[in-house]
């Protein structure tokens, strides 16, 4: 037992010392990032409004402003998911008022999107107390994905079975195949990196409440599908 025991310490102790340096790379990494990323922003901003740049000039400047500011998002959304899954707790969640947050906040935000939701959803799920915020990026995912002015996605509800209940986000366009790759082999590899973290934020904290997410393509359509737990009355 006193082996045992030494051994689960040890082990505690490894793992405090290993959050502890990810916790430290990550807030180096972010702030670096952001802070040399914003002075190469400055510089291309400059050079946008040079009137010696040719055409093909100023179109090189403007892609590399768009890879700029996708790489300032990237680091912005690596803080917020280390605020929000160090928030994470699991609890008795109507779903109801988690759709409603999860859309007001998405309009609020594309006020030309249209989103289509449930007359009502009166089911109880045991659930990470951040599930707004996945629905919320799985809406958003299929909103910023679109060409059309007015963006269409649907979210709906049902009950697979007795003990579960599915929320499922639909809409028009595909995610992209080594996307769907990194999602069905349940990690990053050499050869399918993702493009973005919205997505695994989604998994995180639906699979904390030891919930499933599935995501695909169906008929030109993309499909987000949570299964939860459901509580029951």
């Amino acid at each position: 037992m006193l082996k045992q025991a030494r051994g689960i310490a040890e082990s505690n102790r490894e793992l405090r010392r290993r959050e502890q340096r990810l916790s430290v790379l990550s807030r180096v990494l972010r702030h670096n990032i952001r802070n040399d990323i914003n002075v190469v922003r400055g510089a291309l901003e400059d050079l946008t409004g040079s009137e010696s740049l040719t055409a093909a000039e100023a179109d090189l400047v403007a892609a590399a402003a768009r890879h700029a500011d996708a790489v300032i998002e990237t680091a912005e959304k690596a803080r917020y998911i280390q605020q929000t899954i160090g928030s994470s707790e699991v609890e008795p969640t109507p779903l109801g008022p988690v759709i409603e947050r999860a859309v007001e906040e998405v309009r609020s935000e594309h006020p030309n999107a249209r989103i289509r939701t449930p007359d009502s959803s009166d089911q109880v799920v045991l659930a990470d107390v951040n599930l707004d915020i996945a629905l919320e990026e799985a809406i958003r995912n299929g909103i910023v994905h679109q060409d059309d002015p007015a963006p269409t996605v649907s979210v709906a509800v049902s009950t697979p079975a007795s003990e579960r209940v599915r929320v499922e986000v639909r809409n028009p366009g595909s995610i992209p195949d080594h996307e769907l790759r990194c999602f069905r082999e349940r990690g990053e590899t050499p050869l399918a990196h993702g493009s973005g973290l919205g997505l695994w934020l989604v998994r995180w904290i639906v699979e904390s409440a030891h919930g499933t997410v599935e995501f695909a393509n169906d008929d030109d359509r993309t499909r987000v599908r949570f299964d939860l737990y459901r509580v029951a009355d």
